[in-house]
C-alpha cells in the first residue's frame, strides 16, 4: 500500500496520536520523540512507555527513535542528555520497556523514494566517498551506530551520525545527526522525499527543490499527514476535525 499515515513528535500526548490511530486501518510511520513534554513526571512517562510498548507489537506501525527516547534506551551518560531528562524518569521507562522493545524502535526507513528519520539525513555524517548518501550506505552506518552503542563506544562518527547536535540547538556541528539535525539545516537528495520531525511547527511543512522534497511533521500533534509514497503528494489531517 502507498498511502502511510504519518505521525509528528508525540512528546508524551500519545492520546492524541490515538485519536488519528482509531480511524485509520493502514501502514503507519511514527518520527519518534515519545517522551518529555514540559512538567510531565515519571508517571505520565510509565503511561507512555505502555502506549509504546503495546504499538511496537503492531506490525503495520513503523515506530522511529528520537532524541528524547535515545537518551532513555542509552545507559546514563551525560553526553546523551537533551531537555527534560530526569533520572526519575529514566528509571520508570526502564521499568517498563526492555532492550527487546527498544531493538524494535528504527533509526531510518524508506519506503519507494520516500525517506523518514527523526531530524533528516545530511551528506556530512552519510555520505560514501565512492557512492554518495544511498540507502545502503545510511543503513550500513545506522546499523555500525547501534552496535557501537552496544558496545559502549561513545565518541565515534557512527554515533555522532546518530546523535550529533548541530549549532541550531546548541552543538557543536554545523550539521547534526539523524536524530538531532534541525530543519534549518535540511539538505535535499535527488529525487528523494524526506520526511522528518523534530522541529516543531505550527503547521505541516513542505520545503521543495527542483531535486528533492522535505516534509517536517513535527505540529504538536496538531496536524498529521496521510502520505502517497509513490508521488509524495499527501493530504493534511488535522487533529481539531476528527
Amino acid at each position: 500500500m502507498s498511502k502511510i499515515l504519518v505521525l509528528g513528535d508525540i512528546h508524551q500526548k500519545h492520546q492524541y496520536a490515538d485519536a488519528y490511530l482509531k480511524g485509520w486501518d493502514g501502514p503507519v510511520i511514527m518520527v519518534g520523540d515519545y517522551f518529555d513534554n514540559f512538567y510531565d513526571t515519571p508517571a505520565d512517562a510509565i503511561a507512555t512507555a505502555e502506549w509504546l510498548k503495546e504499538s511496537l507489537t503492531k506490525p503495520s506501525r513503523v515506530h522511529l527513535m528520537g532524541n528524547h527516547d535515545f537518551h532513555y534506551m542509552m545507559p546514563i551518560e551525560s553526553n546523551m542528555y537533551c531537555s527534560g531528562y530526569t533520572p526519575q524518569k529514566h528509571k520508570a521507562i526502564s521499568q517498563i520497556l526492555t532492550n527487546e522493545d527498544w531493538d524494535k524502535i528504527k533509526y531510518f526507513h524508506a519506503e519507494n523514494n520516500c525517506w523518514f528519520s527523526h531530524g533528516g539525513i545530511t551528506r556530512k555524517w552519510f555520505s560514501h566517498p565512492i557512492h554518495g548518501v544511498t540507502k545502503d550506505t545510511i543503513e550500513s552506518m545506522v546499523q555500525q551506530g547501534i552496535s557501537d552503542i552496544k558496545n559502549r563506544l561513545y565518541s565515534g562518527n557512527s554515533i555522532k551520525a546518530l546523535n550529533a547536535a548541530d549549532h541550531y540547538r546548541g552543538g557543536w556541528f554545523n550539521k547534526g545527526g539523524l536524530l538531532w539535525n534541525d530543519w534549518r539545516n535540511s539538505e535535499y537528495f535527488k529525487g528523494i522525499t524526506q520526511v522528518v520531525g523534530h522541529t516543531p511547527r505550527n503547521t505541516i511543512k513542505c520545503s521543495k527543490r527542483k531535486w528533492g522534497i522535505n516534509i517536517n511533521v513535527d505540529t504538536h500533534l496538531a496536524q498529521a499527514i496521510i502520505l502517497n509514497t509513490e508521488d509524495s503528494s499527501y493530504d493534511v489531517l488535522d487533529l481539531d476535525k476528527l
